[in-house]
């Protein structure tokens, strides 16, 4: 272990899951009792895919290291991503040497992070473990495995914390810290009306649907039912005089097909039809933001995890398209639909012109909720001992052999 701070290195390797991370790498950052070095991964080094890096840059984190990975959106990309990111992560760690590890949630570039970290018995710490999505996604097994490899479980929810202890987990090693979501609303930290129209290029004060869909690996028709009854309905939406904030999907196997029905329908439609690779965090809570403000009109619309862990936290309504997230813990905020172009145009319009409907989600029930979560994660990377009591993990069926069952 080194003298002085203790030497925390963070991975990220997606939008997603670094807009989540940011509360905690900057407490992090800014606790003299710990130093922070950020790898970066995946999507970030990718331009095709969005190339987000600049979102780090943005945040005034500074990067230790890059790895790389495979991105293509085949069913054999998703093992050669892991593989290299366990490679490349393992080669950063013998260069960084840190005391411990802080990975996030259940992309399949962090599974790779998580396997370099914890076979170096790097001490590593897992936020976002017991969650359930169900969908037909990989996520479920990847977030699963990890629980396993890690050593110190954060979660954001009762929920969750309960999954883990059920899937044998240690009670000492599982801790609710709660959504980090939360620190962005109550610090108000994200873009403004005026930031956000000068970017976009259009007037929020008209209807808006912000889209975000990304495919289901599993189920390839589901992938293709979803993707066009929601290309449908934005069009029939659009036509209805409802502005469209749409944005590519992820790196799943399956993003092409929706990616290609994206452009495909911005050059049809225009400019009130906005399409971007990526919108950043800051602009992307600011539409939430937006949407839970009275006298705005807006509503998230797709299959992303941020309809259920953020934009309920933000009072904004969601319309939750197809199976990808039907075992996800979700608020009142979330109305689900099927991939039925008339259910989701249905769904959309009721989130955005019932105002009874949008008075009800704001007086409603959200699971994430949280109190200082960024410094709270600090607090606990900054205490734990960080022995081999932390690293020598119990099999969840230690118990029955010590009964004799074999």
């Amino acid at each position: 272990m080194s003298v002085g701070p203790r030497h925390v290195v963070a991975y990220s390797g997606s939008r997603a899951e670094f807009g989540l991370q940011l509360p905690l790498l900057k407490a992090i950052d800014a606790d003299k009792r710990l130093q922070l070095s950020l790898v970066l991964g995946g999507t970030h080094l990718s331009e095709e895919r969005g190339g987000t890096e600049w979102e780090v840059a943005e945040s005034g984190l500074k990067v230790a290291d890059r790895v790389p990975c495979s991105l293509a959106e085949t069913r054999s990309a998703t093992p050669l991503a892991i593989g290299e990111t366990t490679i490349g992560m393992s080669e950063a760690l013998s260069r960084i040497s840190p005391d411990a590890c802080l990975v996030y949630a259940d992309r399949f570039e962090t599974f790779g992070a998580a396997i370099a970290a914890t076979q170096m018995a790097i001490p590593t710490f897992h936020v976002e473990g017991g969650d359930v999505t169900e969908g037909g996604a990989l996520d479920d097994a990847v977030r699963d495995a990890i629980s396993r490899l890690a050593h110190i479980h954060l979660t954001t929810n009762d929920v969750a914390t309960t999954r883990l202890l059920r899937m044998g987990e240690e009670p000492w090693r599982v801790i609710h810290v709660g959504a980090v979501v939360a620190d962005y609303v109550r610090n108000r930290d994200y873009a403004e009306r005026d930031e956000i129209e000068d970017f976009l290029g259009i007037d929020l004060k008209q209807p808006t649907v912000l889209f975000t869909l990304h495919p289901t690996p599993l189920d390839m028709e589901a992938t293709a039912r979803e993707s066009l009854g929601s290309l449908d309905a934005l069009a029939r939406l659009f036509k209805r005089g409802v502005q469209v904030v749409a944005t590519d999907p992820n790196s799943d196997h399956g993003s092409d097909q929706i990616r290609a029905g994206l452009n495909n329908l911005a050059r049809q439609l225009g400019p009130r039809f906005v399409l971007r690779k990526s919108l950043g965090r800051r602009v992307f809570h600011g539409l939430l933001a937006l949407g839970g403000t009275p006298g705005f009109r807006l509503v998230l619309v797709g299959n992303s995890s941020a309809g259920m862990k953020e934009a309920g936290a933000f009072n904004c309504p969601c319309v939750n398209v197809g199976q990808r997230q039907r075992g996800r813990l979700r608020g009142d905020n979330v109305l689900d639909v099927g991939s039925n172009s008339h259910e989701i145009v249905s769904g959309a319009e009721a989130s955005l012109f019932d105002d009874t409907y949008r008075s009800k989600i704001r007086k409603g029930h959200h699971p994430y909720t949280g109190r200082h979560v960024g410094q709270t994660v600090a607090d606990l990377l900054a205490s734990i001992p960080l022995d081999t009591v932390l690293l020598n993990k119990k099999s969840p069926h230690g118990e029955l052999v010590e009964q004799g069952v074999p």
